[in-house]
């Protein structure tokens, strides 16, 4: 959906108008505000992962005779969120760049414990040590890699989930699109912070937050399938928590 259609249905939400506001004043900016703060709360809904934020996200360090590599800042500042979902995995591209080899993610306190048959999504080279796990700013490696590990040399890739950048006028960018699963959300919580001070129409507030949450559970449902499908059944729960 186009952020100028999300604005122009909050606006028919919180106030029963039809015309959007014109591009600039002080509603639209204020509409737009609206959204990209939910759309943050969003982003970060605790308990879950979106599965269309997540990424594969390269580490700066190649893969040398160690077993700890510095994480991002970009995780460390909270921008981008490591994954915590059982049985998610991370990379390593080999110097070849036609084989890799996947280490399942798991709690720090499970990586010197688990084998590698927790949920090893089966790499096509040699998976000489089988888990990883986030330990305070590093990624820890439950073996260290040695001089003749296939992987030396290698990149590592990292799952993250990635807060969407803010949304931007359409005078700035006419084809800018809601980045939330279901936009419904994010206008039906605008639409209502939109109202809540309001005596003429702060009613609606109630019957606009009923709406999100029945499309917050919409996403959570739709989400949950996505994880199902990518991991093994059972599996599913926090690999850093």
């Amino acid at each position: 959906m186009l952020v100028d259609d999300a604005i122009q249905k909050t606006y028919l939400f919180a106030s029963g108008k039809a015309t959007m506001p014109a591009v600039g004043s002080t509603k639209y900016v204020k509409i737009l505000s609206l959204l990209n703060m939910f759309k943050d709360v969003w982003a970060r809904e605790p308990g879950t992962q979106w599965e269309s934020i997540r990424s594969l996200q390269s580490l700066t360090p190649v893969i040398t005779a160690t077993d700890t590599y510095a994480l991002p800042s970009t995780v460390l500042t909270g921008t981008a969120k490591l994954s915590t979902q059982e049985g998610d995995y991370v990379r390593v591209i080999w110097t070849s760049g036609t084989q890799e080899s996947d280490f399942t993610l798991v709690k720090d306190s499970r990586l010197y414990r688990d084998g590698p048959s927790v949920n090893n999504p089966g790499s096509i080279g040699i998976n000489t040590s089988g888990n990883c796990a986030r330990r305070g700013s590093s990624l820890v490696f439950d073996v260290p890699f040695i001089a003749t590990s296939p992987e030396l040399g290698g990149t590592i890739k990292i799952p993250v989930y990635t807060t969407p950048a803010d949304m931007v006028a359409s005078s700035v960018d006419p084809t800018a699109t809601v980045p939330v699963d279901d936009p419904y959300w994010v206008i039906y919580m605008a639409a209502a912070e939109f109202v809540r001070n309001d005596v003429t129409k702060q009613n609606q507030y109630g019957n606009l937050v009923n709406l999100a949450i029945n499309c917050m559970e919409g996403m959570k449902e739709y989400n949950l399938a996505q994880q199902e499908s990518v991991y093994i059944p059972g599996q599913l729960g926090s690999a850093m928590g």
